[in-house]
């Protein structure tokens, strides 16, 4: 346990009346950093996140029909205990392409890899589903270690990612939720808010 000698130095004196006998230096409390906890998945060779409050479940790949007429990252329905649910693919909608050799040829095409995981977003509308390669885990980090996207991504994907976070591990791109999935996420007030 650390101990401090005060049997040196000025005479300890008893504070005045109002006063904590500190200067406002003294005052001044370290609050703690704030934090965000984050989902982190990997879309082929990339990571990224999303913040864990806008995340209901992880489930394991559903059966999915298609639906005619929906955009190419919407991949199609799938029911999640009873409910129909919108499974998308941020591989399209981020344009990942993951690459690997032709047997025999040298050459490179691209591929789609089968899907590890489903997160299941909270929607305006019910749950959305989003596919995923691996999911890595949740993550806490300080809310300062999150830094504005580099200037060279611009457009679309700009306007999807909310920040990036650099660690000795990873480098992590946090997307901007609602945005990511082309709708307006609601959160549930909670009653006191409406007081």
């Amino acid at each position: 346990m650390y101990k401090k000698d005060f049997s040196e130095g000025p005479p300890l004196t008893a504070p005045t009346a109002g006063t904590s006998g500190a200067t406002e230096d003294e005052l001044q409390v370290e609050t703690p950093e704030a934090t965000i906890d984050l989902l982190c998945f990997q879309l082929g060779p990339e990571i990224y996140a999303f913040h864990m409050g806008d995340v209901q479940e992880i489930a394991h790949p559903p059966a999915i029909t298609p639906v005619p007429g929906t955009p190419s990252y919407v991949k199609g329905l799938s029911s999640l205990r009873g409910k129909m649910v919108p499974i998308m693919d941020l591989k399209v909608k981020l344009t990942i392409i993951e690459i690997e050799k032709i047997p025999d040829t040298g050459k490179k095409r691209s591929r789609v890899t089968q899907r590890a995981k489903i997160i299941i977003v909270r929607g305006p509308k019910g749950p959305i589903g989003i596919m995923a390669d691996r999911i890595i885990g949740v993550r806490r980090v300080p809310g300062a270690a999150l830094t504005p996207a580099p200037p060279h991504i611009t457009g679309e994907e700009a306007r999807l990612i909310e920040g990036i976070i650099i660690s000795e591990k990873m480098l992590m791109t946090v997307l901007r939720t609602e945005e990511a999935l082309g709708l307006t996420i609601t959160r549930k007030a909670h009653p006191e808010d409406n007081q």
